[in-house]
């Protein structure tokens, strides 16, 4: 019965130690991929100028559709 009871106090430590050890392996890794991750964003200023340069490109397009939406029905007057 004592020897039932040190090994199961032994599974209990080497499953502890093992989530420990676990743990600390994907903080490290959880802390290697937010690096890498930041390797590819943009600076502030340059995400600024991307999101501007998307919204345009939305309306540009937008416009477009609105136009060849505006030649298949000549005969409507649309405002552009």
């Amino acid at each position: 019965m004592l020897q039932s009871a040190e090994s199961d106090a032994q599974r209990s430590d080497v499953f502890e130690s093992f989530q420990n050890t676990v743990g600390q392996q994907k903080k490290a890794l959880d802390e290697q991929v937010e690096g890498f991750a930041k390797q590819f964003e943009l600076p502030k200023s340059y995400q600024k100028i991307a999101d501007t340069h998307r919204e345009e490109m939305h309306k540009a397009k937008v416009k477009a559709e609105q136009a060849a939406e505006a030649l298949k029905h000549p005969d409507q007057k649309h405002d552009l």
